[in-house]
């Protein structure tokens, strides 16, 4: 168990919650950090992305979600290891589909991140969106 890390990732979680601006998530990840996206219902070739990109799509995200929870269902940690299962909630600011601007999306994600530094490292998306 590492607290240290642990409460790194729940901060990460309140700063995507609370809709912070991106030059405030910058601190959050190494500079060589990279995120895995495994495929998904969304994202269906999956996607991997360094810091700038991910910062820059979080960024975009903003115009698609205009509130978001994790409702982090558990979390363990090893050495530099941190993985967390979360139900995610997303309002929509768009049409998605059938989802109308307003409606909610509903996803289980795990999520699994290196922390180097302080700072997430590497961070893998495995993320089952609930049906709409």
């Amino acid at each position: 168990m590492n607290p240290k890390n642990e409460e790194l990732i729940r901060a990460y979680f309140r700063a995507l919650e609370d809709a912070v601006p991106v030059d405030r998530l910058h601190h959050f990840f190494h500079p060589d950090a990279v995120q895995t996206e495994f495929p998904s219902r969304l994202n269906p070739n999956g996607k991997v992305r360094g810091k700038p990109a991910l910062l820059e799509d979080y960024g975009k995200s903003r115009g698609i979600i205009t509130k978001q929870t994790y409702a982090i269902k558990s979390m363990i940690s090893d050495g530099n290891r941190v993985c967390v299962e979360t139900e995610w909630t997303g309002t929509l600011a768009i049409q998605l589909g059938a989802l109308k601007p307003g409606d909610t999306m509903k996803a289980d994600f795990g999520v699994f991140f290196r922390i180097e530094q302080g700072q997430i490292s590497e961070q893998n998306n495995y993320d089952c969106i609930h049906p709409w």
